[in-house]
Protein backbone atom coordinates (compact mmCIF):
# COMPACT_ATOMS: atom_id res chain seq x y z
CA UNK A 1 0.00 0.00 0.00
CA UNK A 2 2.72 2.27 0.96
CA UNK A 3 3.97 1.89 -3.35
CA UNK A 4 0.88 3.31 -4.01
CA UNK A 5 1.18 6.37 -2.00
CA UNK A 6 4.56 7.67 -3.25
CA UNK A 7 3.81 6.98 -6.94
CA UNK A 8 3.00 10.14 -9.08
CA UNK A 9 1.13 10.40 -11.83
CA UNK A 10 2.33 11.43 -14.90
CA UNK A 11 0.55 13.06 -18.02
CA UNK A 12 0.57 9.66 -19.87
CA UNK A 13 -1.10 7.63 -17.19
CA UNK A 14 -3.96 10.89 -17.15
CA UNK A 15 -7.18 9.79 -18.65
CA UNK A 16 -8.40 11.32 -21.86
CA UNK A 17 -10.60 13.82 -20.65
CA UNK A 18 -12.86 13.34 -23.43
CA UNK A 19 -14.00 9.96 -23.31
CA UNK A 20 -16.68 9.90 -21.08
CA UNK A 21 -18.55 13.06 -23.22
CA UNK A 22 -20.29 12.08 -26.33
CA UNK A 23 -19.96 14.21 -28.93
CA UNK A 24 -22.48 15.40 -30.99
CA UNK A 25 -22.72 16.36 -34.45
CA UNK A 26 -23.63 20.13 -34.27
CA UNK A 27 -25.40 19.95 -38.03
CA UNK A 28 -27.20 17.35 -36.47
CA UNK A 29 -28.38 19.07 -33.51
CA UNK A 30 -29.65 22.84 -35.34
CA UNK A 31 -32.47 20.48 -37.40
CA UNK A 32 -34.09 19.20 -34.02
CA UNK A 33 -34.14 22.85 -32.54
CA UNK A 34 -36.06 23.94 -35.18
CA UNK A 35 -38.43 21.44 -35.83
CA UNK A 36 -39.08 21.44 -31.81
CA UNK A 37 -39.74 25.46 -31.77
CA UNK A 38 -42.26 24.98 -34.99
CA UNK A 39 -44.59 22.33 -33.13
CA UNK A 40 -44.62 24.10 -30.26
CA UNK A 41 -45.54 27.38 -31.59
CA UNK A 42 -48.03 25.01 -33.76
CA UNK A 43 -49.50 23.87 -30.48
CA UNK A 44 -49.38 27.13 -28.97
CA UNK A 45 -51.74 28.60 -31.94
CA UNK A 46 -53.72 25.62 -32.09
CA UNK A 47 -54.76 25.77 -28.36
CA UNK A 48 -55.26 29.61 -29.01
CA UNK A 49 -57.55 28.78 -32.06
CA UNK A 50 -59.78 26.07 -29.52
CA UNK A 51 -59.77 28.34 -26.77
CA UNK A 52 -61.29 31.25 -28.59
CA UNK A 53 -63.56 29.31 -30.45
CA UNK A 54 -64.88 28.29 -26.71
CA UNK A 55 -64.65 31.56 -25.58
CA UNK A 56 -66.39 33.82 -28.13
CA UNK A 57 -70.33 34.38 -28.24
CA UNK A 58 -72.59 32.50 -30.55
CA UNK A 59 -74.07 36.02 -31.92
CA UNK A 60 -77.66 36.15 -33.12
CA UNK A 61 -78.97 35.21 -36.58
CA UNK A 62 -80.48 37.72 -39.00
CA UNK A 63 -83.81 36.34 -38.88
CA UNK A 64 -84.05 36.93 -35.03
CA UNK A 65 -82.66 40.44 -35.05
CA UNK A 66 -85.38 41.12 -37.62
CA UNK A 67 -87.79 39.88 -35.45
CA UNK A 68 -86.84 42.09 -32.57
CA UNK A 69 -86.58 44.75 -34.51
CA UNK A 70 -90.26 44.51 -35.79
CA UNK A 71 -91.18 43.50 -31.98
CA UNK A 72 -89.45 46.88 -31.39
CA UNK A 73 -91.28 49.36 -33.94
CA UNK A 74 -94.73 47.59 -32.87
CA UNK A 75 -93.84 48.48 -28.94
CA UNK A 76 -93.21 52.26 -30.55
CA UNK A 77 -96.10 52.29 -32.29
CA UNK A 78 -98.33 51.03 -29.19
CA UNK A 79 -96.59 53.46 -27.04
CA UNK A 80 -97.80 56.48 -29.59
CA UNK A 81 -100.50 55.40 -29.78
CA UNK A 82 -101.79 55.05 -25.54
CA UNK A 83 -100.08 58.30 -25.54
CA UNK A 84 -102.65 60.25 -27.85
CA UNK A 85 -105.07 58.01 -25.97
CA UNK A 86 -103.59 59.81 -22.62
CA UNK A 87 -103.47 63.01 -24.46
CA UNK A 88 -107.54 62.87 -25.97
CA UNK A 89 -108.82 61.92 -22.47
CA UNK A 90 -107.09 64.91 -20.44
CA UNK A 91 -108.21 67.27 -23.34
CA UNK A 92 -111.98 65.34 -23.08
CA UNK A 93 -111.62 66.37 -19.25
CA UNK A 94 -110.25 69.48 -18.99
CA UNK A 95 -110.94 71.55 -21.87
CA UNK A 96 -108.71 74.91 -21.28
CA UNK A 97 -105.91 72.57 -19.98
CA UNK A 98 -105.38 74.15 -16.96
CA UNK A 99 -104.81 71.57 -14.35
CA UNK A 100 -102.66 68.69 -13.45
CA UNK A 101 -103.83 65.33 -13.86
CA UNK A 102 -103.34 63.43 -11.08
CA UNK A 103 -105.75 61.41 -8.23
CA UNK A 104 -106.29 64.61 -6.07
CA UNK A 105 -106.35 67.34 -9.23
CA UNK A 106 -109.11 69.57 -8.64
CA UNK A 107 -110.45 72.92 -9.86
CA UNK A 108 -108.72 75.32 -8.35
CA UNK A 109 -106.01 73.14 -6.86
CA UNK A 110 -103.17 74.04 -9.53
CA UNK A 111 -102.18 74.23 -12.70
CA UNK A 112 -101.59 78.38 -12.84
CA UNK A 113 -99.14 79.51 -14.63
CA UNK A 114 -95.67 80.83 -12.69
CA UNK A 115 -93.46 81.87 -15.41
CA UNK A 116 -91.91 79.88 -17.87
CA UNK A 117 -92.25 76.34 -17.74
CA UNK A 118 -93.43 76.31 -14.14
CA UNK A 119 -97.31 75.49 -12.37
CA UNK A 120 -98.55 76.64 -9.27
CA UNK A 121 -100.22 74.60 -6.64
CA UNK A 122 -102.50 75.33 -3.67
CA UNK A 123 -101.91 73.17 -0.99
CA UNK A 124 -104.83 70.67 0.23
CA UNK A 125 -105.66 69.52 3.46
CA UNK A 126 -103.56 66.05 4.02
CA UNK A 127 -100.88 67.14 1.24
CA UNK A 128 -97.38 66.52 1.89
CA UNK A 129 -94.59 67.52 -0.15
CA UNK A 130 -93.05 63.87 -0.99
CA UNK A 131 -97.18 63.12 -2.41
CA UNK A 132 -97.31 66.57 -4.15
CA UNK A 133 -93.88 65.65 -5.69
CA UNK A 134 -95.22 62.00 -6.87
CA UNK A 135 -98.29 63.69 -8.28
CA UNK A 136 -95.81 66.06 -10.54
CA UNK A 137 -93.01 64.36 -10.76
CA UNK A 138 -94.23 60.63 -9.99
CA UNK A 139 -91.17 60.52 -8.15
CA UNK A 140 -91.13 61.10 -4.24
CA UNK A 141 -87.87 61.96 -3.75
CA UNK A 142 -87.91 64.85 -5.91
CA UNK A 143 -89.40 66.55 -2.71
CA UNK A 144 -86.10 67.75 -1.87
CA UNK A 145 -86.46 69.75 -5.20
CA UNK A 146 -90.10 71.15 -4.35
CA UNK A 147 -88.97 72.33 -1.04
CA UNK A 148 -85.79 74.45 -2.56
CA UNK A 149 -87.61 75.86 -5.16
CA UNK A 150 -89.85 77.06 -2.78
CA UNK A 151 -87.91 78.20 -0.06
CA UNK A 152 -88.98 75.78 2.28
CA UNK A 153 -86.49 74.58 4.95
CA UNK A 154 -89.49 72.96 7.36
CA UNK A 155 -91.60 70.41 6.06
CA UNK A 156 -93.80 71.70 8.61
CA UNK A 157 -93.87 75.06 7.55
CA UNK A 158 -96.53 73.48 4.63
CA UNK A 159 -99.85 74.90 5.32
CA UNK A 160 -103.40 74.59 3.26
CA UNK A 161 -103.92 77.00 1.30
CA UNK A 162 -100.00 77.99 0.31
CA UNK A 163 -99.23 78.55 -3.66
CA UNK A 164 -96.38 76.36 -4.33
CA UNK A 165 -94.23 76.50 -7.20
CA UNK A 166 -94.04 73.85 -9.98
CA UNK A 167 -91.13 73.96 -11.78
CA UNK A 168 -90.61 71.72 -14.52
CA UNK A 169 -88.83 68.28 -13.68
CA UNK A 170 -85.02 68.72 -13.03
Amino acid sequence: MRERLTHSYGPEDAEPEQDWVQEEDESDLGPRVLWGRVFVLGAVVLLAVVLGRASAGGGASQGQVDRLQSDLAEAQQTIAQLESQIDAQAAAEDPAGTTEPGPASTPGTGGGDAGPGGKTYTVQAGDTLRGIAERFYADVDLDDFLARANGITDVSQLSVGQELTIPPEP
